[in-house]
């Protein structure tokens, strides 16, 4: 007897229980499965991922719908918009392609797009380009966004400096009277004093391994415990949170190649500064750092801890340290 059974898939990014929500899709996508595929209800097995996202297909149920595709459980899958799959062009390619090798036809209801087809194959291909599309445009509006509040020197979250507490104020009152989150980063002075030593003691020793082994012989640790390396001391020697905005520091992120939306009269030794668009982070890799041509700089509402003078001496000795490690 043929294989009857039809795979639903449906998927949703954040559970909010409107629009087109888990319980909507598959709803539509079991009708289509009785009314046009001639499945029965006890043919039909759901697959729901909520919460995850279009952009990869690491999803858990989803990965246990494939594999018991490949097991040659499913005739057919379901799934509501071709984006439910994915809003990658190459994720949904591979995942059309690995179907069609396990003999499994899919079919998407609201594009209403059949496979079987010559031309209705290449309307897929299509609708993925354009989902993928939508999705990049999202994207890039989010990070315009992103850097607009990044050059009125607001902290866009992540992980919290150390030396800093990170903490909620009213931004702005919306039209209809509500309140706007901000969040801004307060001194903690206790760990304030370390960040001094581990400038200090880096222009003493020129050495990122002799820094740590320093911290070590003092007792000194990360925030969460653990011991200093050169990587995490790096990153704190490199950060431009830590420096104070004179005119010091003005005159070094001028030169430095950095995008600074500031101007000279911002620099009243007062405050910190903050760097965006630092890193490029792409699903399944390792984060890189963007070259400093692509960093946003802005001056923070925060208090600097380290003075221009000595942030710019410690960044020249970690690019001397940097060229002497690569010639070597």
């Amino acid at each position: 007897m043929p294989n009857r059974r039809i795979a639903i898939y449906s998927r949703k990014s954040k559970f909010t229980g409107k629009g087109e929500s888990i319980g909507n899709q598959v709803e539509i996508c079991r009708r289509a499965a009785v009314s046009q595929y001639g499945g029965r209800d006890e043919d039909i097995v759901v697959f729901e991922d909520e919460g995850f996202s279009g952009g990869s297909t690491n999803r858990p149920r989803f990965r246990e719908m494939l594999e018991r595709c490949r097991e040659g459980e499913f005739r057919l899958v379901i799934c509501y918009r071709l984006d439910r799959i994915s809003r990658n062009t190459a994720d949904f390619v591979r995942t059309y392609e690995s179907l069609r090798e396990c003999g499994v036809c899919f079919r998407s209801v609201s594009d209403n797009i059949d496979d079987t087809t010559p031309m209705g194959k290449a309307m897929m291909m299509i609708s993925s380009v354009f989902a993928q599309l939508e999705r990049d445009i999202i994207a890039e509006r989010i990070t315009d966004n992103m850097l607009e509040l990044a050059k009125l020197g607001r902290w866009l979250g992540g992980r919290t400096p150390a030396g800093y507490r990170s903490i909620a104020t009213v931004g702005s009152i919306a039209s209809d009277g509500r309140e706007r989150k901000a969040v801004k980063l307060e001194l903690i002075e206790s760990e304030a004093e370390d960040i001094r030593l581990i400038f200090r003691k880096y222009i003493e020793l020129r050495s990122l391994t002799a820094l740590a082994d320093h911290l070590k012989g003092m007792g000194i640790k990360s925030r969460l415990g653990r011991e200093h390396t050169r990587a995490s001391l790096r990153g704190i020697l490199s950060n431009p949170v830590y420096v104070i905005n004179d005119i010091q520091a003005y005159e070094w992120f001028s030169r430095s190649g950095m995008q600074l939306y500031a101007d000279e009269s911002e620099f009243d030794g007062e405050k910190g500064m903050l760097a965006y668009n630092k890193t490029r982070q792409t699903s399944g890799k390792a984060v890189k750092h963007k070259a400093l041509s692509e960093w946003v700089v802005a001056v923070g509402r925060h208090r600097g801890i380290i003075p221009g003078n000595e942030w710019a001496e410690v960044q020249e000795l970690l690019e001397q340290n940097r060229l002497r490690q690569h010639s070597k």
